[in-house]
């Protein structure tokens, strides 16, 4: 769940659509987002035949995998979008997504989905 407050507004760059801009400034190190139990969600692999295709192509949009479980934020950070030359997000150890450097209120937040997504080689040639 995020930490922050931020809204959601059309990307700065305009071919990803939706992106999730801070609305407080974020000192380097300081944690944007953690994984919160019952909150968010975590599926077994295993399960994912029980789904609908609805229900799997949501979790494949917005979801990411490690290991033999799916995970899903039940929050606006899954408009966080990819990028791995400009990420001021990082992935760290115990689910935890914290700034690898200052953010100033009003910048969007990025991230690089290979840090944390088992199968962002899947899909990594349809991103910008």
């Amino acid at each position: 769940m995020l930490t922050i407050k931020a809204e959601i507004k059309p990307s700065s760059k305009p071919e990803l659509g939706m992106g999730l801009f801070t609305l407080q400034d974020i000192n380097k190190g300081d944690i944007i987002w953690q994984y919160e139990q019952d909150l968010d969600v975590c599926i077994d692999v295993n399960r994912l035949n029980t789904l609908t295709y609805v229900q799997q192509d949501f979790l494949n949009k917005y979801g990411w995998r490690e290991d033999d479980k799916f995970y899903l934020s039940c929050d606006n950070s899954k408009y966080i979008n990819h990028s791995a030359s400009d990420a001021n997000l990082v992935c760290g150890e115990a689910d935890i997504t914290y700034a690898s450097r200052d953010i100033k209120a009003g910048e969007e937040l990025f991230i690089d989905y290979g840090s944390f997504d088992d199968d962002y080689d899947n899909y990594s040639s349809t991103l910008i």
